[in-house]
């Protein structure tokens, strides 16, 4: 083993024995053993050795990242996205990993590796329990937007992964994404038409700029990792109205919240506009979370609406964005297919406790969930 192998093995070790620990992430600091998230609580690893710089330098040395980058991160100039596959052929192990690397301050500066386990292939939509309202939209919908919004770490893009695989099963359409990372690949799953994808900050510097690339490239379905500023939303609203589909995901809590999340990236002057453009081009708002389940693990709770030509000239007709919330609040409770009446639906399956549907449905500002 050379000396270069000897220093990857700890880094290595501890992912590879994230199933093991039956953990959904690792988190690597330098100074510290590894750490496992199991159930969401910390569990150190205390049989490996504290973590060093140097194993870190090693290991993204493998894996592609040249030393200025490294620099780069160890300095607190920049954080770095990645995707990242082991497969050792003796060991007959093949995992993938979504990867963000920094460095935090604390008595000097130290290292940071917060890697996500990832199945091989995405899920197709009914194994997580995609509503089956929003299959049937992204499938028979000859253009528009969906929108997968929550927080961080909400598993936004596992579902918009799930529709991107069913959609390439099913479909033999021109299809693209943009991700940063790559997290899901398409590689293992049977697909009509290769799924050709792109990663922001490695293949093209960013969303925004991939998006404008997109539409000379002219795919039918496009996946934008995330919306997060004010060119890459104008692009998915023009990729839209090109004719095509446009997949994203925003960071909102709530489906309601969607509007005055999207408009704020644009000048005041320019928001009714933009707002007007984007319920004409919706097809789909989806927002989920991850709660504890019972007995272990996480389960989704969502809320959806897919709205029809109706439902989009009564959004048009409102004088605002208060207007438009309450509109999507009544629609919610209607369907019920708010926040709310999946909370309860989990409840009533034993699949979550009392006490965790009450939590989050305070978190979210419902009032009617007590």
């Amino acid at each position: 083993m050379n000396e270069l192998s000897k220093k990857d093995l700890l880094i290595r070790q501890s992912l590879l024995q994230m199933a093991e620990n039956g953990a959904s992430d690792c988190i690597v600091l330098s100074g510290l053993r590894p750490f496992y998230k199991v159930n969401g609580e910390m569990v150190a690893d205390k049989s490996l050795r504290k973590v060093e710089d140097r194993d870190f330098e090693a290991f993204f040395a493998q894996g592609g990242l040249t030393t200025s980058m490294f620099q780069n991160v160890r300095s607190g100039k920049e954080q770095i996205d990645l995707g990242y596959t082991i497969d050792n052929r003796r060991e007959n192990v093949k995992m993938r990993y979504r990867f963000n690397f920094s460095a935090f301050n604390g008595r000097q500066s130290r290292m940071r590796l917060v890697a996500r386990a990832l199945p091989l292939q995405p899920p197709m939509p009914d194994e997580i329990n995609v509503p089956p309202e929003i299959v049937e939209e992204t499938m028979a919908a000859p253009y528009g937007v969906g929108v997968v919004g929550g927080a961080t770490g909400s598993g936004k893009s596992t579902t918009l992964s799930a529709l991107i695989r069913n959609i390439a099963s099913q479909k033999p359409k021109h299809i693209s994404t943009l991700e940063a990372p790559i997290e899901y690949v398409y590689d293992y799953v049977d697909t009509m038409v290769p799924v050709v994808q792109v990663e922001v900050g490695g293949n093209i510097e960013s969303f925004s700029r991939g998006v404008e690339a997109a539409m000379r490239q002219a795919p039918d379905y496009l996946l934008i990792g995330e919306t997060r500023d004010m060119a890459t939303a104008d692009g998915v609203l023009q990729f839209a109205e090109t004719g095509h589909y446009a997949l994203t995901t925003i960071h909102i809590s709530t489906a309601a919240a969607l509007f005055d999340r999207f408009s704020v990236f644009f000048s005041p002057e320019h928001r009714d506009g933009i707002i007007k453009k984007l319920i004409s081009q919706l097809s789909f708002i989806l927002v989920q979370s991850l709660l504890p389940k019972s007995g272990g693990g996480r389960v989704a709770v969502r809320e959806y609406l897919v709205l029809d030509n109706q439902m989009k000239l009564e959004l048009l007709g409102c004088s605002d964005t208060h207007d438009i919330r309450i509109k999507i609040g009544q629609w919610l409770n209607e369907r019920e297919t708010s926040f709310r009446h999946d909370a309860d639906r989990l409840l009533e399956e034993g699949l979550i406790e009392p006490e965790i549907r009450s939590k989050f449905l305070y978190v979210i500002g419902d009032k009617g969930g007590k």
